[in-house]
């Protein structure tokens, strides 16, 4: 007979199936949608699409780390979707999932009467925000997360293997735990989780030892394997790490406290991303605190004891899964083994506040409390990956079909260069360049403004080289007869600079200027390539803009940058603009226009379409607005320009604008709002309307605008860039602006004369959002009959990272 007040077996059954759809469900709106918003960093994603890497023994990352499962996920992720970049994202939300579920019943496990907290503990994993990578699966969520769930796996049949005296179950276990370590060493010590668990354990018999002896043996066998590949080699990925950390003790135990830290994201709340998804808020709030008061009703609880237990060995298991990342002075990878032991703390420390409550308003407390935790982190997930991202899968795609149209028909010794300003919108400099020799099988490097301190350039009289390792021992000595120069633009946007840049030219030898540069010389048309793994997904496609990449055409000289009006995008021309096209053999190319002279422009005349050589290929005698499918005759092999231009009846140049043809995607319409930010910088209070004026985007400003940094690591310093110019506010024509922080602490300053680009050097101060102020002084002075007082015009705001990585 079932002892009353404890549900059936049956009745147990049915309330566990419900908490594991409610754990599913809960997956897909906390983690899974927000993942979709953004999970592409510009960093190690490249590897997913290596043919070395991506497998499930990769002697690659062998010979790198001695981890040769690290490609499993990878190899999984492609399995799922067919080698679609969809695949990586359902694997990264089906291992999420799972180890949700196993948590929860770890915990099920351990407390067999605490049903509502196995679901709270798993419903807190599932949000936990405590690991900036967690909405990264290629780069490092998916392996990290596979390898913590053969943990749990592993503690699960290892206590259960235990309890019903099954060696075979030891031996899964045992299995696990071994693929576990072949990923990562962090096991090593969360390994020690079950002894602890099996020493707490009432049963007894002389088999006991037999169990211990056979978890530790796994441990040392493959600990082994560790030791015996760091002393092979002079330079290992483990023994860089800890030599680029330094040796002090103090540093050390800083770190550790900063990782331990990073549980606070539990409690920190934001009144903000409440309102900015309320919905979102509110359903998962009905549905976890709901489920969890149910089941706090249905179901047994566990005693205090009981959860006393189950608080310190989460305390332990946390200390574990962080230890050996206490030479790492940021929080990215420290997260992921802490976080299941982070889940069970919190709840535990819930449940333990509740109990004091009298036994009615026990569970209702618990459920509210564990309600509003899960909520909360769900919305602060979906503001934080809706939010504007300068790097993303999409702009990335978006470059390299650009890059595929441009040097389909070229030779492989080719070296494509692009130049930027700012930041990047393919990441750090060697992600480019490895995924470019992965997909295109060219050579891409970027550059910005400041070397990336991985790739250093000398520009020479006769070749363009690196004096050390470029990437991956990838050394780079090139004529320049074989390089061509890009601009990168912020939106993505690839334009081929017909002339070689003044501040790489400044340094060549005479000969080499005097022979001159033609970059079509080594770029002939040729078939474009589709990379079907490396493509849009279902729910997004590629940025609206004036010409259809697809059709092999680009933009080459003369545009402005694309901007928004009325749902639509388009770009203008002041004076004439080409196109380029790859007719990829065939003797005619189609291409799809839509265009016009600026609207309210009121002129007679025509537009002109020419090619390079001078002839006229399709001749408009009307300036109004039209969309046109144009045939271009093409010469197989050769690289065709095209140039508009239009004139009015009296010969002048009459400005135009191109319209987007195509689908225009959620993603573009971000453009109304986030127009002038970059890298994930958003905008608060006291900033004037969105404005549009001679093909430039801006905002006034006053004084004291609001400026929210993105999510930044504890310590780590970024520098603030602002494109901006004085407004008729100044007294003078010049203006002082201060960065001032929370406190009132002004952390920069610069005096701005005209138009400049400001770079004020920051450094975080804690985790989380940064709010910060722009503060203006030397200006007030009104603008006519302008009631606004103008004394700052911002046309871009963005971040520049002070340096990047690549560890794994």
């Amino acid at each position: 007979m079932t002892p009353i007040g404890l549900p059936s077996k049956r009745q147990t059954t049915r309330l566990d199936v419900i908490a594991i759809l409610a754990i599913v469900s809960l997956s897909f709106v906390a983690f899974y949608l927000p993942q979709t918003a953004n999970f592409w960093g510009g960093y190690d994603e490249f590897q997913a699409f290596s043919e070395v890497k991506s497998v499930a023994w990769s002697d690659a990352f062998d010979s790198i780390n001695g981890r040769p499962l690290l490609g499993l996920s990878f190899a999984l992720g492609k399995l799922t979707g067919g080698g679609s970049i969809e695949g990586h994202l359902w694997f990264a939300w089906i291992i999420t999932t799972v180890n949700a579920i196993l948590l929860w019943g770890l915990v099920r496990l351990m407390l067999p009467n605490a049903s509502a907290m196995a679901f709270a503990a798993a419903a807190l994993l599932v949000i936990n925000r405590a690991d900036p990578l967690k909405f990264y699966p290629l780069w490092a969520a998916s392996p990290y997360s596979l390898a913590v769930g053969l943990t749990l796996a592993a503690t699960i049949l290892f206590v259960w293997s235990w309890r019903k005296q099954n060696r075979a179950m030891l031996i899964a276990g045992c299995c696990c735990l071994g693929a576990s370590l072949l990923m990562y060493e962090v096991g090593y010590l969360v390994a020690m989780v079950p002894l602890i668990m099996l020493t707490m354990e009432r049963q007894r018999s002389p088999l006991w030892r037999f169990w211990c002896y056979a978890w530790c043996a796994t441990l040392g066998l493959f600990a082994l394997r560790v030791v015996l590949f760091n002393l092979s080699g002079e330079s290992s990925y483990q023994a860089q790490q800890f030599a680029s950390s330094g040796s002090e003790l103090n540093s050390f135990s800083d770190n550790f406290f900063l990782h331990l830290s990073q549980i606070k994201q539990y409690t920190s709340f934001s009144k903000d991303s409440m309102r900015a998804h309320p919905m979102v808020g509110l359903v998962v709030f009905s549905v976890v605190g709901g489920l969890t008061w149910h089941l706090s009703k249905q179901s047994g609880t566990a005693t205090v004891r009981q959860v006393w237990g189950s608080v310190t060995l989460a305390a332990i298991g946390m200390v574990l899964g962080i230890a050996l990342y206490s030479h790492m002075q940021g929080n990215e990878r420290t997260q992921f083994f802490a976080a299941p032991a982070q889940a069970v703390l919190v709840v535990g420390a819930i449940a333990m506040v509740m109990s004091k409550l009298p036994a009615t308003w026990n569970a209702i407390g618990f459920s509210l409390c564990v309600g509003l935790v899960t909520a909360n982190g769900a919305v602060q997930s979906y503001r934080s990956q809706f939010s504007d991202h300068n790097v993303s899968y999409r702009s990335i795609v978006h470059v390299v079909e650009q890059l595929n149209v441009l040097t389909a028909g070229s030779d492989e010794d080719l070296v494509v260069m692009m130049l930027f300003e700012g930041s990047s919108p393919t990441g750090c400099s060697y992600h480019m360049t490895c995924t470019s020799k992965n997909l295109l099988q060219r050579r891409v490097y970027t550059l910005g403004e400041q070397q990336d301190g991985m790739i250093s350039f000398e520009f020479r009289d006769t070749e363009m080289r690196s004096p050390a390792n470029v990437v991956f021992n990838d050394d780079l000595v090139v004529p320049y007869r074989n390089v061509v120069f890009c601009h990168l633009e912020s939106d993505g946007t690839v334009r081929l600079l017909r002339e070689m840049p003044s501040r790489i030219v400044e340094q060549l030898d005479k000969a080499v200027i005097d022979r001159g540069y033609d970059p079509f010389a080594v770029l002939p048309a040729g078939e474009v390539m589709p990379h079907p793994e490396f493509d849009y997904p279902s729910w997004s496609g590629p940025p609206a803009d004036v010409v259809r990449i697809r059709q092999g055409v680009v933009l080459g000289s003369g545009w402005t940058t694309r901007h928004f009006s009325a749902g639509s995008v388009y770009r203008d021309v002041e004076n004439q603009a080409e196109i380029i096209i790859n007719g990829q053999g065939k003797t005619t190319a189609i291409v799809d226009l839509d265009f016009g002279v600026l609207p309210g422009v009121i002129a007679s005349g025509e537009i002109i379409a020419s090619n390079d050589a001078g002839e006229t290929i399709a001749r408009w005698n009307s300036l109004e607005r039209r969309v046109v499918e144009l045939s271009v005759p093409c010469e197989p092999g050769k690289m065709q320009r095209l140039t508009f231009q239009a004139t009015s009846t009296d010969g002048a140049i009459v400005p135009m604008r191109f319209y987007a043809v195509g689908t225009v995607y959620p993603e573009d319409t971000a453009m109304r709002t986030n127009a002038i930010t970059r890298d994930g910088v958003r905008l608060g209070k006291n900033w004037y309307p969105f404005e549009s004026y001679k093909g430039e985007s801006f905002r006034w400003l006053n004084t004291d605008g609001e400026i929210l940094l993105p999510y930044t690591i504890l310590g780590a310093t970024q520098t603030l860039r602002l494109d901006a110019a004085v407004g008729p506010g100044a007294t003078d024509g010049s203006c002082q602006v201060d960065v001032v922080d929370d406190d009132g602490d002004v952390l920069a300053t610069s005096v701005l004369s005209g138009r400049q680009t400001l770079r004020f050097p920051l450094t975080a101060k804690a985790n989380g959002t940064q709010r910060l102020k722009l503060v203006v002084h030397g200006g007030g002075q009104p603008h006519g009959a302008d009631p606004r007082l103008l004394n700052l015009r911002v046309f871009e705001c963005g971040l520049t990272p002070s340096g990047q990585s690549s560890d794994q």
